[in-house]
């Protein structure tokens, strides 16, 4: 999965009960492994309290343990083989090792992630790596850098070790993906406006996030003359979508790389199929920072026992699902955390309920775009944006802003009533308001399910979910708007055109991530509009 940037919290409920039972779910990743790479036959080898750069010149070692002896001599180069050799020789535990209960892996699309090739008991440590192999913005040359944000300095900090050949982080920095890769880490407007899938108003803030990532570029790059901007964007990207978070001893926040922790891929609160279905905790893992023998590390440990074929997992955060796209360059499939923008403000939000009472709503109605100026201010994007907006969450949940609009508007109570329930007028409001972000320019929700179902691209687990929610919200759409039309509310129209997206049966890459953005935000809407209608 791309972007592999873990959070330093992770979000548990006592109410969601653990999924303990997914090896099948990781069997085809196991399948299509490229390599396996579990031991490294260094573990005799020196663990100096400094870093061992020996390693990348000549002292060749097999640390891919299940493959035949002619494909492994012939992988011994590849920059994971590499990079496990430098972990293990420079006192990383747990990882690398032929007793190792963890193990990377990297399938035939490039795909990295860990893999439990033991089972492990709860709370048992999986691998730890010393702090002293993490690369962080604290220490740096390009410190006193006027402007300069945390993010310049870390990537700052990537590049001096990128073109350093006897940097002693050569292994790592070797093994991180390049710029030379076909797909970007991180979508950029320009490739979703120019996916071809049309937006709506399903987000009107991903466009400004993304820009906002973009505008940071020109003065880092004014800042760090010695290297162009090709390769300061690539280093801002990779610390973007994998640097991870803590606070030194004076409070500070410290951002930083920590190599091996940062392969370990994002699962989170999820569903089978539909938000309306029981939701599972799917991380499995967390990590801490510790003392051992005098020195700080940081240790991955099990949340619940694994069993082996089982992928290491982190919640990198549950939130929805623009976060994880501009942050980190995916969506996810199951993220019952998504949400979608109703109103940009509650001003707005009252505004429109008092044109669509007066019957003066234009059916395309168009809210005026009050985004904040978004400063390169080192935090957090997620934080930059301090917009107010008012959403519609997965299951029919309600901003209690956007409910107190509602009801405001439809029984002219307060606007700070603390009622969570919708009175029949505003439950009206309400769905009119879903309508009409379903119908303001975008395509139907069926057509794009079809064409992600039938994108050869995808592998087949994830078409066959794709299969199913076709199913399912033909169903979804057929009674909603049979429904909708014997209250005479206008159905946005769902028949199924011919698309261009699809070229040759395969979405193109851009295409097929918003697209899959753009579906699951509609599913939302309809699930909402299925509820409001049965209420």
């Amino acid at each position: 999965m791309p972007g592999t940037a873990p959070c330093s919290g992770l979000h548990t409920s006592p109410s969601k009960q653990p999924c303990r039972h997914i090896q099948a779910q990781f069997q085809r990743a196991i399948g299509s492994c490229h390599r396996l790479f579990r031991a490294s036959q260094s573990g005799a080898a020196q663990r100096g309290r400094g870093l061992s750069p020996a390693l990348s010149r000549g002292r060749q070692r097999d640390p891919c343990r299940l493959r035949a002896t002619q494909e492994a001599a012939s992988a011994v180069q590849t920059p994971l083989q590499g990079l496990l050799q430098w972990a293990v020789d420079n006192g990383v535990r747990g990882i690398g090792q032929a007793d190792s209960k963890v193990a990377i892996y990297e399938t035939d699309q490039e795909e990295r992630g860990m893999l439990a090739v033991q089972e492990v008991a709860e709370d048992e440590v999986l691998f730890s790596v010393p702090l002293r192999l993490a690369l962080t913005d604290a220490t740096s040359k390009h410190d006193g850098l006027k402007g300069g944000t945390w993010l310049s300095r870390l990537a700052a900090q990537v590049l001096e070790r990128k073109t350093a050949a006897t940097s002693p982080w050569q292994p790592y920095i070797q093994a991180l993906p390049h710029a030379a890769d076909p797909q970007p880490f991180l979508p950029s407007s320009e490739a979703v406006l120019e996916s071809g899938v049309p937006l709506g108003q399903l987000s009107p803030t991903l466009i400004p996030r993304l820009r906002t990532v973009e505008d940071l570029l020109p003065g880092i790059t004014a800042q760090l003359r010695e290297f162009s901007p090709q390769e300061v964007q690539w280093a801002m990207q990779l610390v973007q979508s994998r640097a991870c978070g803590t606070m030194d001893k004076q409070g500070e926040p410290v951002r930083m790389l920590v190599p091996l922790m940062d392969m370990l891929n994002h699962q989170g609160d999820e569903s089978e199929l539909l938000p309306s279905q029981p939701v599972t905790v799917r991380e499995n893992a967390r990590w801490d920072l510790v003392q051992h023998d005098g020195q700080w590390e940081m240790q991955v440990s099990a949340m619940r026992p694994l069993e082996a074929g089982e992928e290491v997992s982190l919640s990198y955060e549950e939130r929805e699902n623009e976060y994880f796209l501009v942050q980190y360059g995916f969506v996810p499939m199951s993220n019952v955390h998504d949400a979608v923008q109703l109103f940009s403000s509650t001003d707005a939000a009252e505004a429109w309920c008092k044109h669509h009472q007066a019957g003066r709503v234009p059916s395309l109605y168009e809210e005026p775009q009050q985004m904040a100026q978004l400063q390169p201010s080192g935090l957090p994007l997620e934080q930059q944006h301090q917009v107010p907006i008012l959403q519609l969450h997965t299951g029919a949940r309600m901003d209690p802003d956007l409910v107190a609009v509602f009801e405001a508007s439809s029984s002219r109570t307060p606007a700070h009533s603390a009622s969570q329930e919708l009175s029949e007028k505003g439950r009206q409001l309400a769905l009119a308001r879903c309508w009409e972000v379903l119908q303001e320019g975008v395509d139907p929700l069926l057509r794009d399910l079809a064409m992600l179902a039938a994108d050869q691209g995808s592998d087949d687990s994830e078409a066959e979910v794709w299969v199913r929610r076709l199913q399912h919200y033909r169903q979804v759409v057929a009674a909603a708007c049979q429904k909708a039309g014997s209250q005479s509310l206008a159905a946005p129209a769902q028949q199924q055109t011919a698309s261009n997206l699809l070229k040759q049966g395969q979405l193109s890459p851009s295409a097929r991530l918003i697209l899959r953005f753009v579906a699951l935000k509609k599913c939302v809407l309809w699930d909402a509009v299925t509820q409001l209608l049965a209420a």
